[in-house]
């Protein structure tokens, strides 16, 4: 009798904690079912550069200061984009689909070919972006001011030598660093260079021993300051909204013209000018290796 009295106790017990289990579940607002449905992710890359420069126009030949804007946005699956916007003024006019990202394309108002163009008017630039997601708007400011360049080295340089380059004058966020350095393993051309680039933080670099290891010419070495986020912060950049993004303002780039010999040197090498700091192969390799600082906090 008593064994049969403290297993019906048992089971009562066992089907009461059923009970109130199904009834905590019911009203946990943490439930699946009791969670409003969420939008899918999207996140923005945009790039902006500062240019003070002649441009060819219809109308003539056109001095001025102007932002360049390029970008575009990753998702899975990808919204539609309707409209993305720099300190108020729609900067681009259509948009190309891949397989898990959007770039952003435009007309510039010069006949060159370069990413679109906005007058400068002010260090500060906001950017707003509009899909079928949501709306997502960041801001950024240009750097101020033009680094002026220093380096360890004069004349000639051994092979596996290091390079200390360092600059005044300018501050932000981080800087890329780009190095000209045709060499006989890699002479590169005026379309895709031999250079060593890198990206830091603080005004100075010591580029390794392993930068120069073949007999070449360091020709020029150029720093340009850039405002925005570093990667050193788990963060999910500085644009926010429905949804995340990476917004940064590349400033004047600082450029020291060299002629140093590395080894036994390169005859016939073809030096590259501070004309081309500008150019848009080199600015994109810049904003591909930018965009590894934040590869991490994209796969969060």
């Amino acid at each position: 009798m008593k064994n049969s009295i403290l297993s019906f106790f048992k089971k009562s017990i066992f089907v009461g904690l059923i009970l109130l289990s199904g009834f905590i579940s019911a009203c946990d607002p943490n439930d699946s079912e009791s969670k409003p449905e969420s939008k899918p992710s999207q996140i923005f890359y945009v790039f902006l550069d500062y240019e003070d420069s002649y441009y060819v126009y219809p109308t003539g030949l056109v001095r001025g200061q102007f932002s360049s804007v390029y970008g575009y946005l990753i998702a899975n699956p990808l919204p539609k984009v309707l409209d993305v916007q720099v300190n108020d003024t729609s900067v681009f006019n259509e948009y190309k689909y891949f397989p898990g990202r959007i770039q952003f394309v435009g007309d510039s108002p010069s006949s060159e070919e370069s990413d679109p163009l906005i007058r400068y008017t002010g260090p500060k630039h906001t950017v707003f972006a509009k899909t079928t997601f949501g709306e997502v708007t960041g801001t950024v400011y240009r750097p101020e001011g033009e680094p002026i360049i220093q380096i360890s080295v004069t004349g000639s340089l051994k092979l596996g030598e290091e390079v200390t380059i360092s600059w005044t004058g300018t501050t932000a966020d981080f800087y890329y660093v780009r190095v000209n350095y045709p060499n006989v393993k890699h002479p590169g051309d005026i379309l895709f260079p031999s250079i060593v680039d890198t990206i830091v933080s603080n005004n100075s670099v010591i580029l390794p021993k392993t930068s120069f290891i073949y007999d070449g010419n360091i020709t020029y070495v150029s720093v340009t300051p850039i405002n925005g986020p570093d990667g050193k912060e788990k963060s999910k950049g500085n644009m926010n909204g429905d949804g995340s993004g990476f917004l940064y303002y590349s400033g004047n780039s600082g450029g020291l013209r060299a002629d140093i010999t590395v080894g036994a040197g390169f005859p016939g090498f073809q030096a590259m000018s501070e004309d081309n700091k500008n150019d848009l192969n080199l600015n994109n390799q810049r904003n591909r290796k930018i965009m590894k600082l934040t590869e991490k906090f994209i796969q969060d």
